[in-house]
């Protein structure tokens, strides 16, 4: 649970970091806090980042910056398919990643799969600035349950685009066997030919990016072009990672491809354009050594199991 320490005239919510460290955000508002049968939560209106969401202690999204963030997470993946038409979204509770998958208009149908109902209400009705409406959009299908058993049962060639936006690995958390080479083989199966996955893939700080290094690795064991990539983001405090992997490895998804498709889509990014791109996958070189000393592939027997 969020830590709120009260003075007179100033409050402060401690979240978690870096295992012996924390952050600390002044707090003009506490909206919700509590705890749904999944995860604990707060919903808390700050002075430096405006109405952020926080689950089990850690930022997970900022009015401040989520659009950095999700347009970093969903364009890269999008362009990589000629005309994606039907496209499934696991996790993103708080619904801007509906809201950046809606802005191609070749979609028509967004599928958004998350197990946990209590937080995804509340973030109808906290986060109208991220979500912008996209819930309501008739495109969209929200499913609430767990996302692998749900892929599992989708037919196959289902989507053109998959969006993984799952919370991190931790040891023993929810997650752990949602970054595995089983798990991927289950996405590669409900996409189609030509059809991509987007992911966020961790922290790429010192003392993380083994983990990140790892996922590449497990995505490599199952889809043949992988493309890792990073961002700054402000609220985090730190560099994110994330890939596209597709399912044919002819797909390009270079910087050129990228503006030729925003443009052909009248997509006006504030963030993320090929140029933009090109930097995030400039990643720093002991990030690449991570990835290519990684030899170890997350397995449901032996998943990933990151330490915050």
């Amino acid at each position: 649970m969020t830590d709120i320490w009260q003075q007179p005239r100033t409050r402060c919510a401690y979240l978690a970091s870096g295992a012996g460290e924390v952050s600390c955000v002044e707090v003009r508002q506490v909206l919700a806090e509590g705890k749904s049968p999944f995860q604990s939560y707060a919903f808390l209106d700050t002075v430096a980042f405006g109405r952020i969401l926080v689950l089990d202690g850690v930022i997970q999204s900022a009015d401040f910056d989520e659009w950095m963030y999700h347009e970093a997470f969903v364009i890269p993946a999008m362009c990589a398919v000629k005309a994606p038409r039907r496209v499934a979204v696991l996790g993103g509770g708080e619904g801007a990643m509906l809201r950046e998958v809606l802005r191609h208009p070749s979609v028509e149908a967004v599928t958004m799969v998350d197990i946990d109902e209590e937080v995804v209400d509340l973030c109808r009705r906290h986060l109208p600035q991220q979500h912008q409406g996209a819930f309501d959009d008739p495109r969209v299908e929200l499913v609430f349950d767990d996302a692998r058993a749900w892929l599992e049962r989708q037919r196959s060639d289902s989507f053109d685009v998959v969006l993984a936006d799952l919370t991190e690995p931790l040891a023993g958390g929810p997650s752990a066997k949602l970054f595995t080479q089983e798990f991927y083989g289950i996405t590669h199966r409900a996409l189609a030919d030509g059809g991509a996955l987007g992911l966020q893939a961790g922290s790429i700080r010192l003392g993380f990016c083994a983990a990140y290094g790892q996922v590449m690795r497990t995505l490599e064991s199952v889809y043949p072009r992988v493309l890792p990539y990073a961002s700054w983001i402000t609220s985090f405090a730190e560099q994110w990672g994330f890939a596209v992997a597709t399912t044919d490895q002819n797909v390009d998804v270079s910087p050129a491809a990228l503006d030729a498709r925003l443009a052909q889509r009248q997509i006006d990014p504030r963030y993320l354009d090929g140029t933009a791109f090109v930097g995030l996958c400039h990643l720093p070189r002991y990030v690449r050594q991570a990835i290519e000393t990684a030899t170890d592939v997350a397995t449901d027997a032996h998943p990933i199991s990151l330490e915050r």
